[in-house]
């Protein structure tokens, strides 16, 4: 009775998906305009905002199409004798098997419709670090490697004469607007080989727009063992507090085996569209501003937390490092710390890159005479277990002195680039800029020009004859 029941409701269900499909083929026009609308933006969304509804229609359709069939497995029992024993098994098995064939289906399908779509933007999601750029890519300025990083692939193995730098930070150092060859890695490197013939010198471009500390660190982690730098420039700015937990620790969404499952699903065409479609109002909070198309694939709690709190009328994000402020210092802090302690480890130099800001205060470098004692302190820890003091070592050092990014460095002995104080002195330094803290093609030439006589003149790169001289 129960299988006579459902072969009726199956005929039923098939009748509708007969009327859904005519209905989703007269109203979806997947025309290429939406490719050119999508082209110019900050990098846009996946899918695109405009095509939603035409791929819920699609879902649907699949989704009831994998119902009707786990149905039609029903009809099962009125072919199969009843006393045959593995009827239950065989039933079960059909079913599952049907289920998966259905879900790589609708995978395969939403692959292919969304496909040209999808290699528009140059942004893209990324599980673990947010977002990332896009390695599919069809942007004529942009070269995306596997780890979503601007430049080529990194062979693993150096070359006896080579050294390597890694440019970790945001849209300053990953060069916003800007085409390959107009970065300053990509400028630094031709300064470098140019001023040093006899070293291959390898500037590997690590920075993403947008990003903050904790997101450079990921990009740390996941490159460090293949592109092996021999010294790493790190320079960020606004931090995102939701981004880590209260020890400037990675969420655990972003570590571990549920990170790499994560990665694992957003890979699928299908998951990245169905999540956008249930993520529907930060989409059309968020998504619809240009340059913003990855913040849909935040933490949805946490948006709700930075909206509410922030002002009525006025976004989330833009204000919630006005909200934190009393955060954003210590975080940061303690992530430099760990870039050094890692630098440490791992056996690189690191230097810190403060980049020019119209709009912003320049920290003078506190020389007080308990950072000249903290700083020889540190020194001497390392001399002894030649290791760094950590965290909380130091933070029982320092006290209740409240301390900023230079003053590590400072006591740390790393190298800083203060391009914030240098480029305030250049009179007609607008015209060097794009906006307020981007360079321009100009700019970004100077900026890599600065930079890289930086290095030489502290012999941080092989064949200037300065390097290996002893700490002042």
């Amino acid at each position: 009775m129960v299988s006579k029941t459902n072969a009726c409701l199956l005929g039923l269900m098939l009748t509708g998906l007969v009327c859904l499909h005519s209905h989703r083929s007269r109203s979806i026009g997947w025309s290429s305009g939406l490719v050119g609308n999508h082209a110019g933006h900050g990098g846009g969304s996946f899918p695109p905002q405009a095509m939603l509804p035409g791929l819920e229609l699609l879902l649907l359709e699949l989704g009831v199409w994998l119902v009707a069939g786990l149905m039609l497995l029903e009809l099962l029992p009125l072919l199969v004798p009843s006393a045959w024993k593995p009827r239950p098994r065989v039933v079960l098995l059909g079913q599952v098997l049907l289920g998966l064939g259905l879900l790589v289906q609708a995978e395969l399908v939403t692959g292919i419709a969304l496909w040209p779509h999808r290699c528009v933007p140059y942004m893209a999601p990324h599980a673990i670090r947010f977002w990332t750029f896009n390695r599919d890519t069809s942007h004529p300025n942009f070269t995306v490697n596997s780890h979503g990083l601007r430049g080529l692939e990194v062979h693993p193995k150096k070359s006896a004469n080579e050294f390597r730098i890694l440019c970790l930070g945001n849209s300053v150092s990953a060069g916003d607007n800007l085409a390959e060859k107009e970065t300053y890695p990509f400028l630094l490197q031709a300064y470098l080989r140019k001023r040093c013939p006899g070293v291959l010198v390898r500037v590997l471009n690590g920075a993403v727009y947008g990003y903050s500390a904790i997101q450079g660190r990921m990009v740390l982690e996941e490159v460090a063992d293949e592109f092996q730098p021999d010294l790493v420039i790190v320079s960020f700015g606004r931090f995102e507090p939701f981004l880590v937990n209260a020890e400037a620790e990675p969420l655990p969404a972003q570590r571990g085996l549920l990170g790499s499952l994560r990665q694992a699903a957003f890979g699928s065409t299908l998951y990245l569209t169905s999540r956008q479609m249930l993520d529907s109002r930060l989409a059309r909070d968020y998504l619809l501003q240009p340059g913003q198309g990855h913040y849909w694939l935040l933490d949805p709690q946490e948006v709700d937390r930075s909206d509410r709190n922030a002002p009525n009328g006025s976004d989330g994000f833009e204000v919630s490092s006005q909200l934190d402020q009393k955060l954003q210092t210590p975080l940061n802090n303690r992530l430099f710390w760990w870039f050094f302690q890692e630098s440490r480890r791992r056996g690189f130099q690191l230097v810190q890159y403060s980049y020019y800001e119209r709009d912003s205060p320049v920290f003078p470098l506190d020389l007080e005479p308990d950072f000249v004692r903290l700083r020889d302190r540190v020194r001497q820890v390392q001399r002894e277990r030649q290791a760094p003091l950590s965290w909380d070592e130091l933070q029982a050092l320092l006290g209740p002195s409240g301390v900023m990014i230079p003053d590590l460095a400072y006591i740390a002995d790393v190298p800083i680039v203060d391009l914030n104080r240098t480029w305030r002195e250049i009179p007609n330094i607008a015209d060097y800029m794009q906006d307020s803290n981007h360079p321009n093609v100009p700019g970004t030439v100077m900026q890599a020009t600065d930079i890289g006589n930086f290095l030489l003149e502290q012999g941080l790169v092989p064949g200037t004859g300065r390097e290996g001289a002893p700490e002042p």
